[in-house]
């Protein structure tokens, strides 16, 4: 029954809604007062920035209290007719982002329940903490709502859109960092690198997960999309695609993976360490599987910032894995390429739906990255060929 009302809502967001003022309030300062404290250096999930940090589109010059409780759609129209003159119309664009939204509320809490081997405990009351979830969500994006429109000045309504898709995935997060402090028993246990809590790691996975599907779905239906400057963007996106696939899929991946390197050993150079490395990750259970797929965004993500957070023993790693893709990064013809590799990125997302060829998928990748190296200077492919080495024999 709330389903068929919140799209009635979504649908008439632009026309018709009217919020509860003392209701938001107490919602949006409940959450954003407990999430504070607990979204930090060591427990982020996403760094989130506004493309155009001036907008200031996650900040208010408005206290809560200064929020009227009159029509909302009345400033939209006001705004969206005169000011910002979108090429998508924002009641389309809206309705989307809110959706897919609150759909992945309810993926998060799936993927907690069934992917951290938690006890039955945990299991209720994750689902208990979950209940007001898709709520929440709607009430902070509608009290936000006036006050960044109050604060946009700037007409490039792709930029503005992107900025508002951030702030929605911020939401997400500040909601789940709540949910989650609302669980206790298994989830104040340490994890085995990085320092962090059960809970901590949680959030940070999942919240990967969900600023990626969000970014890569807006992007493709409607064609507004954060700018890929570098390969090791599109490589993160490709680790997080992966990552969100059921343990099933996971698990067909690192079967096949050793096969693509092998196929092509004259060019990924290996020894019996290293394999014995990858038999042992494909032979393993799901979390050792996604541990290791999250080591790996983190690595190519934030290099040198995940140095003194994870266990002495896999800081060469880290290290050897930044320095890797700081090279890739640098002389990657990133332009010439991003055709191909976002054909990579369209098939590695529609995998969770379909059947796709995971040979050809990783086949490809190496060939395209075969054919960039052939191109670079002498001394840098031998950095890069160094850098392998030093991984391989860790």
């Amino acid at each position: 029954m709330y389903r068929i009302f919140l799209l009635y809502k979504i649908i008439c967001f632009t026309t018709c809604y009217s919020s509860n003022e003392d209701g938001v309030n107490s919602i949006y300062n409940n959450i954003f007062k407990a999430a504070h404290d607990n979204i930090n250096e060591n427990s982020t999930a996403v760094e989130v920035s506004p493309i155009f940090p001036d907008l200031r589109l996650l900040e208010s010059t408005d206290s809560p209290n200064d929020v009227t409780a009159r029509n909302i759609s009345d400033d939209m129209e006001e705004y969206s007719n005169d000011t910002l003159n979108y090429t998508v119309p924002w009641n389309i664009f809206i309705a989307m982002l809110m959706q897919e939204s609150i759909d992945q509320l309810t993926v998060i809490k799936n993927n907690i329940n069934s992917i951290y081997q938690l006890g039955a405990t945990e299991i209720r009351s994750v689902k208990s903490a979950f209940n007001n979830s898709e709520e929440d969500f709607e009430n902070m994006i509608l009290k936000k709502y006036k006050t960044i429109m109050k604060s946009q000045t700037n007409n490039n309504d792709k930029d503005f859109m992107l900025d508002f898709v951030e702030m929605a995935i911020t939401f997400i997060q500040k909601i789940v960092s709540f949910n989650l402090n609302l669980v206790k028993g298994m989830l104040d246990s340490p994890t085995t690198w990085y320092h962090q809590k059960l809970r901590d790691k949680i959030l940070r996975q999942q919240m990967k997960n969900t600023s990626n599907y969000i970014r890569f779905r807006v992007c493709k239906v409607l064609s507004i999309c954060r700018d890929k400057t570098k390969y090791s963007d599109f490589a993160l996106e490709w680790i997080r695609n992966v990552f969100a696939l059921s343990k099933y899929e996971l698990a067909e991946f690192f079967e096949i993976a050793p096969k693509v390197i092998q196929a092509h050993s004259d060019f990924i150079k290996s020894n019996v360490k290293f394999r014995q490395t990858l038999k042992y990750i494909t032979v393993s259970s799901e979390i050792v599987q996604r541990d290791t797929l999250d080591f790996l965004d983190e690595a190519v993500g934030k290099g040198e910032k995940i140095y003194n957070k994870v266990p002495q023993a896999l800081r060469p790693g880290a290290m050897a894995l930044t320095r890797l893709f700081d090279i890739i990064d640098e002389f990657y013809q990133l332009h010439k390429n991003v055709s191909e590799l976002e054909d990579i990125s369209d098939i590695l997302s529609m995998w969770s739906q379909q059947e796709i060829n995971v040979f050809y998928v990783l086949d490809s990748i190496v060939k395209n990255m075969r054919a960039n190296i052939a191109k670079w200077p002498k001394k840098e492919k031998e950095n890069v060929e160094h850098v392998w080495y030093q991984i391989t024999v860790l």
